[in-house]
């Protein structure tokens, strides 16, 4: 028996058997949750991108892509599969920071990181 699925029958709510995806592309992303429960994110709804890290690791989840909308707050575990093409596409918003991907990558404290923000139209 593999290490994984040992780790899997002992703890079955460890963090990395609460499996959720994400999957971005051109128009947006779909984030589906490990209950089942999925949304649709459209780039032009998105408004603001936040990293925001807890105390809780490396047994919980403690990293977070935050993405605001114009209807809602999403919160993406950085675990979940496929967040490294959500990160490559956030990358291509105008002004992405990602000097506070990095600065949050490396912080274990509760913090919230400012990515990138929608400029406001006059």
């Amino acid at each position: 028996m593999g290490v994984r699925r040992w780790l899997a029958a002992r703890f079955p709510d460890w963090p990395v058997n609460r499996v959720a995806r994400v999957a971005a592309d051109d128009a947006g992303f779909r984030f589906s949750r490990a209950g089942g429960s999925e949304e649709l994110v459209r780039w032009d709804d998105v408004t603001r991108v936040l990293i925001r890290t807890t105390d809780k690791g490396p047994f919980d989840d403690d990293v977070f892509f935050v993405v605001e909308t114009t209807r809602e707050s999403l919160m993406i575990p950085q675990p979940a599969h496929g967040c490294d093409g959500l990160l490559r596409a956030l990358q291509q918003l105008p002004g992405f920071d990602n000097a506070a991907v990095i600065d949050a990558i490396g912080c274990a404290d509760n913090r919230e990181f400012l990515c990138w923000e929608r400029e406001a139209i006059s």
